[in-house]
């Protein structure tokens, strides 16, 4: 079975928004995957355009709103799940 034109764009914009959600957190002070966060004006950039390359993609399978917010809830799901991962990589999170 050889990919379509669909598969490969849905997979490439969960791919980029997830990476630009990913940006956007390893941006913050807090985070806790990094010694030291990425610079806070250069990740924010990064994740934008991602997050925008996201939409683009999303765009070209599901009408412009419906990507949008397909954006907004596979990035709502990384920034819940990426401090909870950091939380057990670290072990802050034990007792």
């Amino acid at each position: 079975m050889t990919p379509t034109l669909d598969s490969m764009s849905v997979t490439s914009a969960v791919i980029a928004t997830a990476a630009g959600s990913a940006s956007l957190y390893l941006g913050l002070p807090r985070q806790q995957f990094l010694r030291q966060p990425f610079a806070g004006r250069r990740s924010l950039a990064y994740g934008l355009g991602l997050l925008a390359l996201g939409w683009a993609l999303w765009s070209l399978t599901l009408r412009p709103t419906t990507a949008f917010f397909a954006i907004l809830t596979i990035g709502m799901a990384c920034l819940i799940l990426l401090p909870v991962l950091g939380a057990f990589t670290t072990g802050r999170g034990r007792r």
